[in-house]
């Protein structure tokens, strides 16, 4: 069964060669401390739905619909 094929997954929650790979390839681009690009993707994470909001929020003002 080659289609049902792509359902067999490892014991972990991802591919620990894939995700070893991926750390790497991170690590040889942005060369940070681990730290600083967690932080980072944690603050695009909370940014967007802030932004999103305030837009919104703006948009309703602005045609009186607040």
């Amino acid at each position: 069964m080659l289609i049902l094929s792509a359902f067999r997954h490892h014991t972990e929650p991802g591919d620990p060669v894939l995700l070893g790979w991926l750390v790497d390839r991170i690590n040889s681009l942005v060369d940070l401390d681990p730290m600083v690009f967690v932080i980072a993707i944690g603050a695009v994470v909370v940014v967007i739905p802030i932004v999103t909001v305030i837009v919104f929020l703006y948009d309703r003002l602005q045609h009186g619909k607040i």
